[in-house]
């Protein structure tokens, strides 16, 4: 954990411990996950966690994708500039 903290950090990026505030997740792991979100205004997620996707888009917002589906966005945006 702390070569993941240390190559952040060396990036420029910061470390966020969220303090709980989301515990609408049918699965409390991803209230966690959903935490984070909230704490970096995040605009979308990206996970291959099929109940998590399920969520999405989160309280009707939040996209949550699939790594593949996200890969499928971005490469049409950049064709598309």
């Amino acid at each position: 954990m702390t070569a993941i903290v240390d190559l952040v950090e060396m990036s420029g990026g910061a470390v966020v411990e969220p303090a709980p505030t989301v515990f609408d997740a049918e699965d409390h792991e991803h209230n966690p996950v959903m935490d984070l979100a909230v704490a970096t205004d995040a605009t979308l997620v990206v996970s291959n966690d099929t109940d998590l996707t399920a969520l999405g888009p989160w309280r009707g917002c939040l996209p949550i994708l699939r790594p593949r589906d996200f890969a499928v966005r971005m490469v049409t945006t950049r064709r598309n500039r």
